[in-house]
């Protein structure tokens, strides 16, 4: 009766998710002026633009990952672009979200557990071009998973840690780590907690400064990067998701695998 129950529950969720993919991949971004919470602080303001200054003075910005910016092409992208991003200012040529995928989610690489992360295990059973083929054509437009983000991050080779049920502190700790260690803290945010349209969202941490932290926007199409204040910051991580952990957060290491 459980297998039966959990077999039930992946068949409910495949066909959520197929109903969605379909629905969103019609979506097409474009150019919009929407507010925000107004504790941000846009990159591009005389604030803005003194808060870096002071984080480079303090080694605590990310000039690489600021000058490989890649902006999402499509709304339902923001996690393979922040993956594009990341990979760039690593010295990955990479040129955009669905190069990624496809090298990603080649024959040879394709991660052994990959579907589970959407709640669908069943799926991983399937043969790799099928696999790959749903991800391309459907799934990628229904948003990805922390955890799958993860699993793009380690078939690149590079060593990645996945954090949840963070304190505002050690929240703060491991941003700073983050500049001093050479890794990019990755982040999945709530969007409504900064008042801004959408649900989750991801964006890496490009420097920190007087207890702000600078979340570079992939999505550039609806908001430019922003400062936002550390505990704001942590309350928009610490969000909780439907199955009852935080958002959290990835701290993916510039060194690769051995």
């Amino acid at each position: 009766m459980r297998y039966r129950s959990a077999q039930l529950a992946q068949v409910r969720q495949l066909y959520r998710s197929m109903r969605d993919s379909i629905k969103q991949r019609r979506l097409v971004s474009r150019n919009e002026d929407l507010s925000s919470h107004p504790s941000l602080i846009k990159l591009q303001s005389p604030q803005g633009e003194e808060l870096l200054i002071k984080a480079t003075e303090q080694h605590q910005d990310k000039p690489e990952l600021r000058s490989s910016l890649h902006i999402q092409a499509h709304p339902a992208f923001c996690a393979s672009a922040t993956v594009v991003t990341v990979l760039r200012s690593f010295g990955h040529s990479i040129p955009n979200e669905s190069i990624m995928l496809q090298q990603a989610l080649s024959d040879a690489t394709f991660p052994a557990v990959w579907y589970r992360h959407w709640g669908m295990p069943m799926l991983d059973a399937l043969p790799v071009p099928l696999k790959r083929r749903l991800m391309l054509e459907y799934f990628q437009y229904d948003g990805m998973p922390l955890a799958a983000v993860k699993a793009l991050f380690d078939v690149h080779g590079h060593h990645t840690t996945l954090l949840q049920q963070l304190s505002v502190t050690e929240l703060q700790q491991h941003a700073e780590e983050s500049f001093a260690h050479g890794s990019v803290l990755v982040t999945n945010y709530g969007r409504s907690v900064l008042e801004q349209r959408g649900t989750g969202h991801l964006a890496p941490v490009a420097a920190l400064s007087e207890k702000y932290v600078l979340l570079l926007e992939v999505n550039q199409w609806r908001y430019s990067s922003f400062w936002v204040p550390m505990e704001m910051f942590w309350m928009a991580v610490a969000q909780k998701t439907p199955n009852g952990n935080g958002r959290g957060c990835l701290i993916v290491s510039k060194e690769k695998h051995i």
